[in-house]
């Protein structure tokens, strides 16, 4: 009988099913089932089965649909581009992206209005949708993703540290805030990319989902 195990890391939760068997190809027959069973209950809420990640499904998304994405980062430092780069044939949909981690370049390079960052400061919903916009226009993509958010080791205008703010524009915006449960700053920044990704998958996808 397989067995069902969670395993949580860097903002993803995977579902491990193991089965015994005296070959490989009876343990995948075995599993198979309860895979099947695990996707139909988790729906939309499955962003991979095995190596792939939502960055794979996002890929797949806009390639079907003939668009592209461009990105703003902050908080992951480029973590999110890496991810889409390593992505074979990430050229065909993925256009580029702005790293503003200081607050100014948020302003100069994603053309956040400035008045705005003086008043709500970087971490923000508003601010996060505008740099998601100011990268598909400043970058010539389809689709815009932008990722902000509080690392530490202190809070920062008044949010906390694991405060992470996703949007994605394409023409409409669609905006994601969680408080992100981790006290290691690289794993908080994995995890941070992960919720982006996974906010753009879902978006580019047909679906929006909070």
């Amino acid at each position: 009988m397989p067995t069902v195990a969670l395993l949580a890391s860097g903002g993803e939760t995977r579902v491990r099913v193991t089965a015994r068997a005296a070959t490989r190809d009876e343990a995948l027959a075995r599993v198979q089932p309860v895979v099947d069973a695990v996707v139909a209950r988790l729906g939309a809420g499955v962003a991979g089965i095995d190596d792939e990640g939502p960055e794979h499904q996002l890929g797949r998304a806009l390639a079907g649909a003939g668009r592209t994405l461009a990105i703003a980062e902050s908080i992951t430092g480029g973590g999110v581009a890496q991810r889409l780069v390593a992505i074979p044939g990430a050229s065909d949909w993925f256009r580029g992206g702005l790293l503003t981690y200081a607050t100014a370049l948020k302003a100069e390079l994603a053309g956040v209005d400035a008045g705005l960052l003086a008043r709500r400061g970087p971490i923000d919903e508003d601010v996060a949708a505008a740099m998601a916009r100011g990268a598909a226009q400043r970058c010539r993509a389809d689709v815009g993703l932008a990722v902000v958010g509080v690392a530490g080791p202190d809070p920062q205008g008044g949010a906390d540290v694991g405060t992470t703010i996703a949007a994605v524009w394409d023409g409409g915006e669609h905006v994601r805030r969680r408080v992100l449960a981790t006290a290691e700053r690289v794993e908080l920044q994995r995890a941070a990319a992960s919720m982006a990704i996974d906010l753009a998958r879902r978006v580019v996808a047909g679906g929006r989902a909070q």
